[in-house]
């Protein structure tokens, strides 16, 4: 009786990250304290299920799984060239 569960990102990271700055002046950052949830969890409640009550696609979690490698590839890849280029630029172009 497993059912597919995903989980969706209500929030950038951007604006998740401003739980971990510090205020220097009150007002600065207005809900600063506020813990807000960044995801929710979403089940898939009209999943076809199979013989054993199974309703989680192994098609369709390889899809899922494949999608989110392209992405952190991407992301990666993307880092460590900003990275590269800082360290070209703090060790003067050499």
């Amino acid at each position: 009786n497993y059912r597919p569960v995903d989980l969706e990102r209500t929030q950038s990271f951007k604006e998740a990250m401003h739980a971990s700055m510090e205020a220097t002046q009150e007002g600065h950052v207005e809900s600063l304290g506020a813990k807000e949830q960044v995801g929710k969890v979403i089940e898939d409640r009209n999943a076809a299920r199979g013989a054993d009550g199974n309703g989680v696609s192994l098609e369709k979690e390889s899809v899922k799984i494949a999608s989110n490698n392209v992405r952190y590839d991407t992301i990666a890849n993307l880092l460590s060239s900003e990275l590269s280029m800082m360290a070209w630029a703090a060790n003067d172009g050499r």
